[in-house]
């Protein structure tokens, strides 16, 4: 989902204008169904911000959401985790097993 924010093409939010906008873009693909966004991280770098958020509903969806500052557009990427896969075991003595 791409959504241009109204009158600010290459200038910088704030970073509550940005979570203000993320919010209502996420409530916006779900629907409306009532649930909490939870911030799970942010950055900020110059006139651009990032977030990873996810909701209460514990759905196995996570949401990036990227502000363009130079386009001035919310970018809305929608995952959803598939499987978990172990890599490797640590051993309780500390180690890699």
């Amino acid at each position: 989902m791409k959504t241009s924010i109204p009158g600010n093409p290459g200038l910088t939010i704030s970073t509550d204008q940005y979570l203000a906008e993320v919010r209502a873009a996420i409530a916006d693909l779900r629907s409306s169904r009532g649930e909490n966004i939870i911030q799970v991280w942010y950055c900020k770098t110059i006139q651009n911000h990032k977030g990873l958020f996810i909701t209460d509903a514990f759905d196995g969806h996570f949401y990036e959401c990227t502000y363009n500052g130079d386009q001035g557009e919310l970018y809305v990427d929608d995952y959803v985790k598939r499987a978990k896969h172990t890599v490797y075991n640590v051993s309780r003595k500390g180690g890699i097993a």
